[in-house]
């Protein structure tokens, strides 16, 4: 689309306890009403507080490819657009998703065109499945892992789920999720009981193995016991601990470029649930981004614990 006279939306960062799938699914948002606008979206996650790797200027290519441009954003590329005066911006978080700001040449366009940003919801896939269709097919269209990313989440499906027979893929969200209950998320439902339906379908579907997507090592030893020798999961930093008076993200491990590689690891384990066979667990983000990786694809049998909201 780039070069044929659009303005452009300039989506910029501000909200620092955004995980990094929160993210994906805002992009997502804003793509959506760039697409219906007639915007080139620009995804520029450059601020100092986020879930990306501080150490990197333009943290959104650290694992994806901008969505509308064809090729990477950069500082003079960025500065050009901004002087051409043909740019909208959005500072996600400071304008609670619900505010722009025009270059001149657009400064009026507010007026006659007032943001309705629609973004993806967790129970989207069963209560919206026409908006969730949608989401589906911009995720299709204009997400992709950047070359390092898409090797790296390859090379672990290969030697993970190759091959592996009928998968069943299995989330669990614990930490500060489970600990600090954010208001207005979905409740998450005891380990033991995803563990037991876990079990029912193995008699019913005859799995070979399950694939574990969990941040606490404690879940993995409990469905190790539960199903020696057919729990595979990916390379990962677990984060067992007391998280009563913090978010996840506040977390830092002393190994180097620790942000960027528990995002890695983290997509990465999304991006296998989304290729297994069926898929269990909680209602999260999570869950949500890996139902719209896999698109239009049906799982041979899906089951999210709908408790309710925190």
């Amino acid at each position: 689309m780039e070069g044929d006279g659009n303005a452009y939306l300039v989506l910029s960062h501000e909200n620092s306890g955004a995980g990094i799938m929160t993210e994906l699914l805002t992009v997502l948002g804003w793509l959506r009403y760039a697409v219906q606008n007639g915007y080139t979206l620009i995804v520029n996650m450059s601020t100092l507080f986020s879930c990306y790797d501080q150490s990197s200027r333009t943290k959104w290519e650290d694992y994806y490819e901008q969505p509308m441009l064809n090729e990477p954003l950069t500082e003079d590329r960025l500065k050009r657009i901004i002087s051409d005066q043909r740019y909208a911006i959005c500072q996600v978080g400071k304008t609670r998703y619900n505010l722009l700001f025009y270059g001149k040449a657009f400064e009026m366009i507010s007026r006659v065109i007032p943001p309705k940003i629609q973004f993806p919801m967790m129970r989207d896939y069963k209560m919206n499945t026409a908006t969730h269709k949608e989401f589906c097919d911009l995720y299709r269209q204009y997400i992709h892992f950047n070359p390092k990313v898409e090797e790296y989440i390859e090379d672990e499906y290969r030697s993970i789920l190759w091959n592996k027979g009928v998968v069943l893929g299995v989330i669990v969200r614990g930490t500060d999720y489970v600990q600090l209950k954010p208001y207005r998320h979905p409740i998450q439902p005891p380990v033991q009981d995803i563990i037991e339906k876990a079990k029912e379908l193995r008699k019913e579907k005859k799995w070979d193995f399950l694939y574990l997507a969990t941040e606490e090592k404690a879940v993995e030893n409990q469905f190790n016991d539960a199903f020696p020798g057919r729990v595979l999961v990916n390379k990962r930093q677990y984060y067992d601990g007391d998280y009563n008076d913090k978010f996840l993200f506040e977390v830092r491990n002393d190994r180097e470029n620790d942000q960027y590689l528990r995002n890695l690891e983290y997509l990465s384990s999304m991006y296998l649930l989304s290729k297994c066979n069926m898929l269990i667990g909680g209602m999260c983000g999570g869950s949500q981004g890996v139902l719209i990786m896999r698109g239009e694809l049906e799982y041979e049998y899906l089951y999210l614990f709908d408790l309710g909201d925190y």
